[in-house]
């Protein structure tokens, strides 16, 4: 049996060639072996056989975004990708999740006459060491000279 964490292989049922034996007469017996999960092609949903996939960008006509779409090869029809969320309905809320109350209440309010950051981090943004380290590498450059 495949193992359930390995998300690369999937078994299937396939005949594997063994000595003849009195439990195996005719030398074959019927086994589950994995299979790579590149070897595993989608359904067309319009003839519901496997097909080849192509990836096209798209227009989304109504958040005028690109996104990628799966065509198939054979009959150019959209693959369409299903959304499972059943996920969520076990979802519940712990001890560590943020309260609605929390989340609406307001922290910052901006005031045009105080700085956005604190000092500090203006500072350390505007590099102050800067130039002594460059002067540094001036004063050692020049003294090779």
């Amino acid at each position: 049996m495949v193992n359930a964490g390995d998300a690369s292989y999937v078994p299937t049922k396939v005949f594997k060639h063994v000595p003849m034996t009195a439990s195996s007469p005719t030398g074959k017996i019927q086994k589950e072996m994995p299979i790579h999960v590149t070897n595993v092609q989608l359904i067309d949903p319009s003839n519901g056989r496997p097909t080849r996939v192509a990836h096209r960008l798209v227009e989304n006509s109504e958040t005028k975004k690109m996104e990628h779409q799966r065509i198939a090869k054979g009959s150019k029809t959209v693959i369409p990708k299903m959304v499972d969320l059943d996920y969520q309905k076990d979802w519940k809320d712990g001890m560590f999740d943020t309260t609605p109350e929390a989340v609406k209440e307001v922290t910052f309010k901006p005031n045009l006459l105080e700085p956005v950051f604190p000092d500090g981090v203006l500072a350390e943004l505007r590099n102050v060491h800067k130039h002594k380290y460059y002067e540094s590498k001036r004063k050692v450059r020049q003294a090779k000279k």
